[in-house]
């Protein structure tokens, strides 16, 4: 777990939750939720979700694909989701007179979860995208630039190795949007 140093307003990275307390939440959701989805800075994250088999879920995934891959060919999978999770209900809370009164736009069917609860980054990911690094205790680790299992094992190795450097110096602003570079990954 990383701490941007020299910046006081920043709260230090969440730590893993080891026993029942304040900052441990074990309630279970509301019944009537049957998707979890994370949220990056893009939006809602079509790679972060965990759908429970309901007939909800059975239509959301067949109007979402049907939108991504059918009717509407030039969004991904993504824009499908957020379409069918958000459209109608946004529509609504902007329309004078319908009275849901819900500040939330989102379908009552799904609920957004911190990105981490479902899948946590590498330490190498987590600095350049600004965010929580994986902790023990998380779910699931990924590692997006990694596309082929035979080139991941160099990957999954530097990543380690960065996260067990803690005497590495991290600058001031290492996950600013304006340090980031598209640029040929040094592993391809």
């Amino acid at each position: 777990v990383w701490v941007h140093r020299g910046v006081a307003s920043r709260a230090p990275c969440r730590e893993p939750c080891r026993e029942l307390g304040p900052g441990c939440n074990t309630t279970l959701l509301d019944p009537e939720v049957d998707l979890l989805i994370t949220e990056e800075g893009w939006g809602l994250s079509s790679a972060n979700w965990i759908i429970r088999q309901s007939t909800w879920s059975m239509k959301f995934l067949h109007d979402a694909l049907t939108a991504a891959h059918v009717e509407l060919q030039l969004f991904g999978d993504q824009d499908a989701m957020i379409l069918h999770l958000m459209n109608r209900q946004s529509l609504e809370a902007i329309q004078p007179g319908t009275g849901t009164g819900k500040a939330d736009p989102i379908d009552r069917h799904a609920a957004v979860v911190p990105q981490f609860e479902l899948n946590a980054y590498d330490a190498l990911n987590a600095l350049t995208m600004d965010c929580d690094a994986f902790v023990e205790g998380d779910l699931l680790v990924t590692f997006p630039q990694c596309k082929d299992a035979e080139g991941c094992n160099d990957v999954f190795e530097l990543a380690a190795d960065y996260a067990k450097d803690a005497k590495k110096q991290l600058p001031v602003d290492s996950g600013a949007w304006w340090q980031r570079r598209e640029t040929v990954p040094t592993w391809a």
